[in-house]
């Protein structure tokens, strides 16, 4: 903005006194309307209309706000919504070119409006910084109670039946997908993975029985895909899991006696895990040469984008690490307000270690290897490609030319630990007293791949193109959340989302013809 001239701060002093008089005649008894009522309702101290008491009411049932909001002598989401609601000025919509000071007013209106949007962004900024440490404050007082109740300490009478339940209610609703026990195991819902094998098997079938005549099998998988919520099957990564291997934790499971409090066992656990070659799901473990190798061969030709910035892969592996390591450090002074000068060197060389072991462990759980290898063994055992008695009338062909960027999606929250006792390994959901929560740093992992289903004897021949998205989750404590260790680490088992659509037009009718020779 230009400096204004002294003719200017006289007019600006007289627009001043009018909306005096203004305010004046309204506390008389004369409502104001327009701009006016704008002002007064954006004081903290002005009383809300009957109407706009309803419209905030109902805004904030809605939203379900935080419990205790309505004690406050303000309130976020009424500031909110007035920033997000200024009416536009007259001045913006009907510029006078010809006049200054119709220029000049336009000028502070459009100062007034950038003002009250960088207010809004700090205000939304601020709302998500108190459901933070909302969730790292409820997150402390379950492990101290859950640890009082399971040592036997006596409590007020009904504290921990009351309270617990109310934590955890409260903590699942602030966690979101954090908070759903079925991400945490790895066994797959019994009528989950019956839904997947007949799928499959009837795929399978239809493909065996094709003949040399794919049109079957194109309009099967097509209709079958129709019939899906959103046309996606998600099928866990564990369903490639070895039989046998998945016998044998069975009997491990069914063999073991729990002990009185799951949760202290937990803890335990957590604190004093087997070495990381037996519990690399539990623990922030240092890559090997072979595994950094190959991360950074994948990521020099590919892209990620990492809290929405983009980061081209031709930096190099170690300037894409540092990236990721300085969003995690970001957070954790914007959400937490820790500061690395508030530390002993000890402390801050050890965290700068772990914040760099984490950034690697991001890296190598969404790198093209591991998210479309799992992409591609999914999609080849459920189409059912790799029976050793059969030999598959198609192929899949990856359509690299659609690849989109990896995505890292980082953030501050409480999430359920995942503990792999014995006693825990059961796919059925423990008593709420007894789940182990967190809180920490939140990475949600995506890769995109696309394929593209061909007749085995001409691969030009294009029936169904896939689209495939590797999804998985990793959650670090880093010494955030009581009785938890720096190293602490969730990884969840991985999800590939499977979705069936129709190839190209040319291809389609190529494929036709054939069929039809």
């Amino acid at each position: 903005m230009t400096r204004p001239t002294d003719e200017h701060a006289d007019k600006w002093d007289d627009w001043e006194d009018e909306q005096d008089a203004v305010a004046a005649d309204a506390h008389a008894g004369t409502p104001p309307v327009g701009p006016e009522a704008d002002a007064r309702a954006f004081h903290d101290d002005a009383p809300l209309s009957a109407d706009a008491r309803d419209a905030v009411s109902s805004e904030e049932e809605a939203e379900d706000p935080i419990d205790g909001d309505a004690e406050w002598t303000w309130n976020l989401k009424r500031m909110e919504h007035d920033l997000h609601h200024l009416p536009t000025p007259p001045a913006l919509l009907r510029p006078s070119p010809s006049s200054d000071t119709a220029d000049d007013d336009s000028a502070k209106l459009l100062e007034i409006m950038r003002v009250a949007q960088t207010t809004a962004q700090h205000i939304e900024r601020g709302r998500d910084a108190v459901r933070t440490l909302e969730a790292l404050a409820l997150v402390a007082k379950f492990h101290v109670l859950s640890l009082r109740w399971g040592f036997g300490v006596e409590l007020a009478a009904g504290d921990a039946e009351m309270e617990v339940p109310m934590l955890v209610a409260r903590l699942r609703k602030l966690a979101g997908d954090w908070g759903i026990w079925t991400h945490v195991r790895d066994e797959i819902p019994k009528e989950e993975l019956t839904a997947i094998h007949e799928m499959s098997a009837l795929l399978h079938q239809s493909l065996m029985a094709c003949e040399g005549d794919l049109v079957p099998f194109q309009q099967l998988i097509l209709d079958v895909f129709a019939s899906l919520p959103q046309q996606t099957l998600p099928i866990p990564v564990t369903w490639i899991r070895p039989l046998a291997q998945k016998m044998q934790q069975a009997a491990a499971d069914a063999s073991f006696a729990a002990p009185p409090s799951l949760y202290v066992q937990q803890l335990v656990h957590l604190s004093d895990p087997p070495p990381p070659s037996n519990d690399t799901m539990l623990q922030v473990a240092s890559l090997t040469e072979a595994e950094v190798f190959q991360d950074a061969k994948d990521i020099t030709r590919d892209e990620l984008v990492v809290n929405g910035e983009l980061v081209k892969g031709t930096r190099g592996y170690d300037a894409i690490v540092d990236t990721v390591q300085r969003q995690i450090e970001t957070l954790l002074v914007q959400q937490t307000h820790s500061d690395k000068q508030q530390h002993s060197t000890r402390d801050v060389t050890q965290l700068d270690a772990i914040t760099h072991n984490i950034a690697k462990q991001i890296l190598h759980a969404c790198n093209r290897t591991e998210s479309g290898g799992s992409s591609y063994e999914i999609l080849s055992q459920f189409l059912s490609m790799n029976h050793k008695e059969d030999v598959s009338p198609v192929v899949l062909r990856p359509d690299s030319a659609r690849a989109a960027p990896l995505e890292i999606a980082l953030d501050l929250g409480a999430y359920l630990e995942r503990v792999d006792t014995p006693a825990t390994s059961s796919s059925e959901e423990p008593p709420r007293s007894d789940e182990l929560w967190a809180f920490g740093v939140r990475a949600v992992l995506s890769a995109v791949t696309w394929y593209l289903v061909c007749d085995a004897d001409d691969p030009t021949l294009e029936l169904v193109a896939i689209k495939t998205r590797y999804e998985n989750r990793m959650a670090f404590s880093l010494g955030l959340t009581p009785f938890h260790p720096l190293t602490a680490m969730r990884r969840d088992r991985g999800h590939v989302h499977i979705q069936v659509l129709t190839p190209g037009p040319e291809a389609a009718l190529g494929f036709e013809n054939e069929a039809l020779r």
